[in-house]
């Protein structure tokens, strides 16, 4: 199960980094929140929380006479009825991503070309099969300025 876990936590992180989302800090809590959402997990312990029933307490029972079982029909339950609180699913959160702007990858494309030269904005275009930030497709637009704010990472370390 931890693998899985470590899994879901690496494609959260990919969707979050590709939908825009640049902040560490935002994208550690949000992951974090679905995890936890997701594989049931308190917060503190990351165990699976699990609801127990005390213990009853030990009592040394006296041999007694046992009267004869009756035989009574339990009342059938309707769908309604079987559901407990426990399994009803909570309501997801909500997610929403700003849109990425075309501006802010002409920003960091200028900035990495001043950095590394053209040849670098050139080869972070080409991952995308384009050669200018306005051929980029809209479904690219998050992953391509990601891509562009590490490559000016990397040049400025």
């Amino acid at each position: 199960m931890n693998g899985t876990i470590l899994e879901f936590r690496h494609q959260i992180c990919q969707n979050l980094l590709a939908a825009g989302v640049t902040d560490e800090n935002a994208i550690i809590a949000k992951a974090k929140t679905l995890e936890n959402y997701v594989f049931s997990q308190d917060e503190n312990t990351a165990k699976p929380v699990t609801k127990s029933k005390p213990a009853a307490p030990v009592v040394e029972a006296e041999p007694v006479t046992e009267p004869e079982p009756t035989i009574e029909a339990e009342p059938k339950l309707d769908t309604a009825q079987e559901q407990t609180p426990d399994l009803i699913p909570e309501p997801e959160p909500e997610v929403s991503f700003a849109p990425v702007d075309r501006s802010a990858i002409l920003a960091a494309a200028k900035q990495l070309a001043a950095s590394q030269g053209k040849e670098a904005v050139f080869e972070v275009l080409g991952k995308f099969g384009v050669n200018t930030v306005t051929k980029l497709a809209e479904n690219d637009l998050a992953a391509a300025l990601a891509e562009f704010e590490k490559a000016v990472a990397v040049s400025a370390a």
